[in-house]
C-alpha cells in the first residue's frame, strides 16, 4: 500500500458498500422510476435524515481541527457545500409551508423552528438514522477528525456524479410539480462542479507519504461509516 494514492485505496476499500448502498431498491426507483411526488418528498426526507446527522458530525470534525490546529488534507479545495437546508426548503416547500428560499448555502426569511438555525446547522433534528454507528463516528470526530474529514467527503462529495442522470429522470417525470422543491439537486449540481478538484487532492495523497500508512485505515473506516448511514437510511421502513 506504501506509496498507493488515497483515491484508489478509498474506491477499493468502499467497493462492498457502494455496491450495495446502489442495490437499494428506493434508490434503483429514484433512478429508474415511476416516481410520483409522494415518493420523491419521502426521498427528500430519507436524504434529509442522513445528511442532517452526517453534517452535524462534519461541523464537529471541523471545530475539532481547530482546536487540535489541524489543517487537514482537504484545505485550499472547495468547501463543503452543505445538502441539509436545501432538503428543509424543499420538504417544506412540497408540505406546503413556503419556508422561505435557498439562496447561496443559506436559508433566508425562515421562521424559528426545530431543525433550522441560521447557520444551517441541524442542532434538534430526531435522527432516524445510523444510532449503531454514531458511537464510532463520534470517536473519530473526537480522535481523528481530519481523517473522518477527508473520508465522509470522499463519499458526499462523490455522491454528486449520480445525480446528473437521477435530475434528468425526475425532472422528465415529475416536472412543474417539483420546479419549486428542486435545492437539493442544484446543490448537488454545485458539488459536481466542485468533484474534480476534490478528486484530483484524493489522487494526488499517497500512503506513507502525504497521508501516513497508520491514518489510512481511519479514513477508509469513516468513508464506510458514511455508506452505512445511506444504507440504513434508505432501507429503514420509518422516516421522519
Amino acid at each position: 500500500m506504501q506509496g498507493a494514492e488515497l483515491l484508489g485505496i478509498l474506491r477499493e476499500a468502499t467497493r462492498t458498500q457502494h455496491q450495495e448502498l446502489d442495490s437499494s431498491p428506493r434508490l434503483g426507483r429514484l433512478a429508474r422510476g415511476p416516481v410520483d411526488l409522494s415518493f420523491y418528498r419521502e426521498v427528500l426526507a430519507r436524504y434529509r435524515s442522513c445528511f442532517g446527522l452526517l453534517e452535524s458530525l462534519i461541523d464537529s470534525a471541523g471545530e475539532r481541527m481547530v482546536e487540535r490546529a489541524e489543517a487537514g488534507w482537504l484545505s485550499g479545495v472547495a468547501p463543503y457545500r452543505k445538502r441539509f437546508p436545501a432538503l428543509e426548503s424543499d420538504l417544506a416547500h412540497l408540505a406546503g409551508e413556503g419556508r422561505g428560499s435557498f439562496v447561496s448555502g443559506k436559508l433566508r426569511a425562515l421562521p424559528d423552528g426545530p431543525g433550522v438555525t441560521d447557520d444551517s446547522r441541524p442542532e434538534s433534528v430526531p435522527y432516524e438514522v445510523g444510532s449503531s454507528l454514531r458511537d464510532p463516528m463520534h470517536r473519530l470526530v473526537r480522535n481523528s477528525p481530519a481523517e473522518f474529514e477527508l473520508g465522509v467527503r470522499y463519499v458526499l462529495d462523490g455522491s454528486s456524479m449520480g445525480s446528473r442522470l437521477i435530475c434528468r429522470h425526475l425532472f422528465a417525470q415529475l416536472g412543474d410539480m417539483v420546479r419549486q422543491a428542486w435545492h437539493f439537486w442544484q446543490v448537488q449540481a454545485l458539488v459536481g462542479k466542485d468533484w474534480p478538484l476534490i478528486r484530483n487532492r484524493l489522487q494526488s495523497l499517497s500512503c506513507g507519504v502525504d497521508v501516513p500508512g497508520q491514518k489510512i485505515p481511519l479514513v477508509t473506516a469513516s468513508a464506510n461509516l458514511c455508506f452505512q448511514v445511506f444504507r440504513d437510511g434508505f432501507a429503514s421502513e420509518e422516516c421522519n
